[in-house]
């Protein structure tokens, strides 16, 4: 009987072994590969100078398209016909928002120069203002038909253009404030840009301690900034203050300064 029962045990254990090992094949065989993106190209893929695309004479208001060819080598251990789909996306660099997206083709039709060679390529149609300076991120994925996704690959497309600094025209405020039937007064200052006001990024009032508060973008080139106070007969004295704007490739205008006297 104990015999039996130690030839019982064996052939449980065995056949329990065996199902493991039949379970274990099953989950390997299902999973498959995850594509790699080995590189990603894009063309142009230097500093690109708005001022020398599209129509003469040149204005800030302009609206630009620019084309991006992108190519991806993409590899899967199960062969290309695993690689469900190669997607793109351009991206505004500072605000991240998409300006474009698309999916990269392996099928010998143009731009792609050869099928199935691993090389998945495709134009991107990107509008852009005349003004616009920054940086356009290219992000490229590679989709498995098993559902698995390989790592992104961020491509930066750095765009630039032949740069004029803003010029501050004019700065109101008044010359003299009470500090006891008065509360508040208002400055405000007049911008221009021949690259567009959209060039300009923002606009400084500067203290004689060099503190710098940032005026408020009334739109159309006006900014302003409104200070306030609690009546006060021991609120008085001679304010230097000096203005400065700044555009986005942080070229600084003229400076120009004005002077406030209160008095009680």
């Amino acid at each position: 009987m104990r015999r039996y029962r130690f030839f019982l045990l064996i052939a449980f254990s065995l056949l329990s072994l065996e199902a493991c090992r039949e379970r274990t094949d099953d989950i390997i065989d299902s999973n498959g590969s995850v594509p790699l993106l080995v590189k990603v190209s894009i063309s142009p893929n230097t500093v690109v100078n708005t001022d020398l695309l599209g129509t003469q004479p040149r204005s800030p208001n302009d609206t630009l398209s620019l084309i991006l060819n992108i190519q991806a080598k993409v590899v899967d251990a199960d062969g290309e016909s695993s690689i469900f789909s190669v997607p793109f996306s351009v991206v505004n660099g500072s605000t991240q928002s998409i300006l474009t997206q698309g999916v990269l083709a392996d099928n010998g039709i143009a731009p792609d120069s050869k099928s199935n060679d691993s090389l998945f390529s495709g134009y991107a149609l990107v509008s852009l203002p005349r003004s616009f300076v920054g940086s356009l991120n290219v992000i490229v994925q590679a989709l498995s038909a098993n559902g698995f996704t390989s790592s992104s690959i961020i491509s930066p497309v750095i765009i630039t253009r032949t740069n004029h600094p803003p010029f501050i025209e004019s700065v109101t405020m008044p010359d003299t404030v009470h500090s006891v039937t008065e509360t508040s007064m208002t400055m405000t200052v007049q911008v221009s840009d021949s690259d567009g006001i959209g060039d300009i990024s923002a606009v400084y009032q500067i203290t004689q301690n060099g503190t710098h508060y940032q005026l408020t973008d009334d739109g159309n080139g006006s900014y302003s900034r409104t200070i306030t106070w609690i009546p006060s007969d021991t609120f008085s004295g001679t304010y230097i203050y000096s203005f400065v704007a700044y555009d986005k490739s942080q070229t600084m205008s003229n400076v120009v300064t004005d002077t406030l006297v209160v008095m009680p």
